[in-house]
């Protein structure tokens, strides 16, 4: 061939091989973007598979971990009421121990059994003992030294605390533990709730 034919070769072949490059260039760049998108979704055991990208704070609160426990304000009056629950339940224990079932009798003749029942609030304050009034005396006592001695501090900025706040109230995003690693999986709420009917509609699995 002469020189004339290879040029016509040459301008022929060369916008093939450069929309080639072009194309494999543009996949490996889209690929490139996709990874990023991932690692960012991606932080730390942090498998975010929602469409929302997560704040710099609610990654912070995140990677802590779902048994994080916030540092919150003490409530002296909430705690008296946990210890009366306390001496309750005790009293409880005293009142129906070894009691046979023949020496209780019921106040309503028209009692019908049902399977489920009212949160019984029956509370024999006669079986408090002196030792359960000693031990509630001593615990608030105690309770009183702790909170005019003890300063507490914020383990969350109040960014962060406002974000958490945020995420209490997010109905939408279903938040739960990896089931391998240790990591931490976000779902959206409609997603969570297919991929639960999905497992349990399994006739292989649940018959």
């Amino acid at each position: 061939p002469n020189h004339q034919q290879i040029a016509v070769v040459t301008e022929n072949v060369a916008p093939r091989i450069s929309r080639k490059e072009t194309e494999i260039h543009r996949r490996k760049r889209g690929t490139a973007i996709q990874e990023e998108k991932k690692q960012e979704k991606n932080v730390e055991g942090i498998f975010n598979l929602t469409e929302q990208t997560l704040s710099a704070e609610q990654t912070e609160i995140l990677s802590k971990g779902l048994k994080f426990a916030p540092t919150t304000d003490f409530n002296k009056f909430d705690f008296f009421i946990d210890v009366n629950h306390f001496i309750r339940r005790l009293s409880l224990k005293k009142f129906f121990f070894r009691k046979e079932q023949s020496a209780i009798t019921l106040q309503n003749k028209n009692y019908v059994h049902i399977d489920l029942r009212e949160k019984s609030t029956f509370f024999p304050k006669h079986m408090i003992s002196d030792q359960m009034k000693a031990f509630e005396i001593i615990v608030m006592k105690e309770v009183d030294t702790i909170t005019k001695t003890t300063m507490y501090q914020q383990n969350l900025s109040r960014r962060e605390q406002k974000t958490l706040k945020g995420m209490e109230k997010d109905n939408n995003t279903i938040i739960k533990p990896a089931d391998k690693g240790g990591g931490i999986v976000i779902f959206e709420k409609d997603q969570y709730i297919k991929e639960a009917e999905r497992i349990l509609l399994d006739p292989k699995t649940y018959q």
